[in-house]
């Protein structure tokens, strides 16, 4: 059996050029172009916004995560300064998609972005949250690792 024909969920018919000695798959660049990107969705519950509703949103890929995290900056080199303003709504932009997948808002759009920033928090920090956890951005889940491997991370306040 080839490399490309090898079976990504049986162990037992790796090669055993592709697995490490715990057994472990380990991705060889073939296997990984033959990856096609998989998006996932979830519902949350938007009551505050008409009763009974409830916004569609999906995970981001790599690149959009970059883009999104990159929206928090604003100036060039020396000058840079990071913004929170609309954080939630520039990242519930990202991941608000209609029945059929298309974003419902453009993300790259400031007028669009403030428009989501001007509903109520509730629902649109909900949509964030879930944006998050579907794309692995989830800080909760960061903390928890670090708790498990003895990292003490700093509590920060701002001031305004």
């Amino acid at each position: 059996m080839s490399i490309s024909e090898t079976p990504l969920d049986n162990p037992e018919e790796r090669p055993a050029l592709l697995t490490d000695e715990g057994g472990e798959f380990t991705w060889t660049r073939e296997e990984v172009n033959k990856v096609v990107p998989q998006r996932r969705y979830a519902y949350v519950p938007t009551p505050e916004l008409r009763p009974g509703s409830r916004a569609r949103v999906r995970n981001l890929n790599s690149t959009e995560i970059s883009a999104y995290e990159a929206s928090n900056f604003t100036g060039i080199g020396k000058k840079t300064k990071l913004t929170l303003e609309n954080t939630d709504a520039r990242l519930a932009a990202w991941g608000w998609v209609d029945e059929s997948g298309k974003l419902v808002y453009n993300p790259r759009e400031a007028d669009e972005v403030r428009r989501v920033g001007m509903m109520d928090g509730a629902p649109i920090s909900r949509i964030a949250k879930k944006v998050r956890e579907l794309s692995g951005m989830s800080v909760e889940e960061d903390d928890e690792e670090d708790k498990e491997q003895g990292k003490v991370t700093p509590n920060l306040t701002l001031s305004v």
